[in-house]
């Protein structure tokens, strides 16, 4: 990826369908897409790890992609039936977790920081682009009704999604850089992991 993107943009892209998709049917269940996506990024990883050599060859690539789209279809199956009150949103959308790029990013990088980093920044990302397309496309705020009339009802639809993405990413960018906090994180990721963050 380009190296010149900011880690907001980096994250934003490498996430975009789970972003978009996730984000669709309120916070709880965007809650739910993150932790399962983390989770099979975590398990992939772990898995990597463990059979480098054979994953880097082109077969062990594919392979490694359809472990996770196997991840993915075991948790779709197995999470409506603990998340009961969520399962109507439960779609074939969750099933793509297992190819989003997020979960492959990092895969050679043996410390777990720049993993923390990229999916907490993913958590954040998450649960602000949900609550404001909760709140402006459909007026409430885990199912409490804040307004009569949804503010912005475009904000339910895929391009709200974008909208709405491109409008936290932005206020990201100048929390980040109002801070230094994309330097700081970096510095503390190569003087924790002994790589260098990109």
């Amino acid at each position: 990826m380009n190296n010149n993107l900011s880690l907001v943009n980096k994250i934003s892209l490498l996430g975009l369908l789970a972003l978009l998709t996730g984000t669709g049917n309120g916070v709880f269940f965007a809650l739910i897409f993150t932790l399962t996506l983390s989770f099979s990024a975590a398990v992939i990883k772990i898995i990597y790890l463990q059979f480098e050599d054979f994953f880097q060859k082109k077969t062990g690539e594919i392979i490694l992609w359809g472990t996770g789209l196997g991840i993915s279809y075991f948790l779709y199956a197995l999470l409506p039936q603990i998340f009961k009150s969520q399962v109507e949103y439960f779609n074939y959308y969750f099933i793509l977790i297992g190819v989003t790029p997020l979960l492959y990013a990092e895969l050679k990088n043996r410390s777990l920081v720049n993993f923390i980093i990229n999916h907490t920044l993913f958590f954040d990302l998450m649960l602000a682009v949900s609550l404001l397309r909760e709140l402006l496309g459909q007026g409430s705020i885990l199912n409490y009704q804040i307004f009569t009339e949804p503010p912005l009802s475009l904000a339910a639809n895929p391009p709200g999604a974008f909208l709405i993405l491109g409008l936290v990413a932005f206020i990201y960018e100048i929390i980040i850089n109002k801070f230094k906090l994309e330097k700081r994180t970096a510095n503390d990721a190569e003087l924790e992991s002994g790589v260098k963050y990109e």
